[in-house]
Formats: C-alpha cells, sequence, structure tokens
C-alpha cells in the first residue's frame, strides 16, 4: 500500500509540487525530475492525498484484526523517509485517530462480541442439556501490548526503558524471530492500551 502525503500548506511550500501522484486505486507515477517521463510503479492499493484515517483503517486494519482473531499472524509495517506521515497514518491526533487507536476499539469491540456470543450460546446449551457437565465451551481472549524502538540498531523497550537495549534471539522451533525479555502489559479495554502507548511514547529517542 502507499499513502500520498498532502503538500504543507504554508508559505514555504505554497508554490511546491508532489513528484509522486495517484494514476489510479492500483498505480503510482513517480517524477524524479529528468525529461525521461518519470517512472510508474503498481501496488495492491493506492490512498491518495484526500485519503481519511478511516480509509486506512477500513482497508489495512480491520482485515488485519479479523484474521488475527482466526488464529493467523498479522502485522503492519509502515516505512517511509522522516516526514513522510508514519506517525500521523499510525498514531494520528486526538480528534482524528491513526490506525493504532482504530484497531485497538475495534479488537475489543469485536472481543467483547464474541464473549457475548460464547455466553449465550452456553446459555441455550445448558437449557438444552443440563445434565452434560461439558455443555458450556467458551473462549479466552487475552489482550497484551508491548512497544520497542531500533535506534542505531539497538532495540529499545519502550515500557521498560531502564533495561537499556535488549536482544533479539531466534526460535528455530517456532520458526520465528523475538526480543528477549521484551515488556508484555495485560490490557482490558483500548483506554488501557492507550495508557501504555502514552508511556511508550514519552521513552521514544525519536519523533518520526
Amino acid at each position: 500500500y502507499v499513502r500520498i502525503r498532502p503538500q504543507p500548506q504554508d508559505d514555504l511550500h505554497a508554490s511546491a509540487s508532489s513528484s509522486i501522484s495517484a494514476i489510479s486505486k492500483k498505480e503510482i507515477h513517480f517524477d524524479n525530475g529528468l525529461d525521461n517521463g518519470g517512472k510508474k510503479f503498481s501496488v495492491d492499493s493506492v490512498f491518495g492525498t484526500t485519503s481519511t484515517q478511516n480509509n486506512i483503517f477500513v482497508q489495512v486494519g480491520k482485515p488485519v484484526v479479523d484474521s488475527a482473531l482466526q488464529g493467523y499472524n498479522g502485522t503492519v509495517l509502515a516505512y517511509g523517509q522522516t516526514g513522510s506521515g508514519k506517525t500521523y497514518t499510525m498514531l494520528g491526533t486526538p480528534a482524528d485517530p491513526g490506525l493504532i487507536p482504530r484497531v485497538c476499539q475495534y479488537l475489543f469491540s469485536q472481543v467483547d462480541s464474541i464473549k457475548k456470543k460464547d455466553n449465550a450460546s452456553n446459555a441455550c446449551k445448558k437449557k438444552k442439556s443440563f445434565k452434560n457437565s461439558n455443555a458450556s465451551i467458551s473462549q479466552e481472549i487475552n489482550v497484551s501490548v508491548s512497544y520497542l524502538e531500533i535506534y542505531q540498531e539497538n532495540v529499545l523497550d519502550l515500557l521498560d526503558i531502564e533495561a537499556g537495549k535488549k536482544d533479539l534471539r531466534e526460535d528455530t522451533k517456532k520458526k520465528c524471530v523475538y526480543v528477549e525479555n521484551l515488556m508484555e502489559k495485560e490490557v482490558k479495554s483500548p483506554k488501557e492500551a492507550a495508557e501504555w502507548m502514552a508511556i511508550g511514547n514519552t521513552n521514544r529517542k525519536t519523533g518520526s
């Protein structure tokens, strides 16, 4: 996916033009300043300068949450140079939340929905077969948050900043990479998740 940041509305950039433009929903044009017509790139989806935070959530964040609740791993990686809009897209503002706050809100709403369905289903099973001790089966869903930063090739745990840098390890049995002793905090609501994010933000080395 590619999101094109709007040009800043100030005197310094008033006469400037963007080098990237959307040709279609899946194609962008890059003007390299040369007389060769620039280059075209095809991607899965293009979010133009008028795209909203909710557009990003619906197309990027929501499917990841839905898949995660079905047992699949999910990752959203925001990549771009300093000032390209990564922090705005991921965190947003209090008035216009970004991807992470919206994902947290949606995740907990889905967890609550699953729990209500389980309770209703179990109640129905108990009425039909009160003699069966195994009639009640429910899912247990726990949500935890962690927050790290890679700064000058060091992995820093933003929820355990006093510990200094932490090590990246590989689990050959599970075929995955993880950060050793990375702090995880169990949360029960979007508000709790946001509070830990705020703590982590105060420990960041960079603002981008």
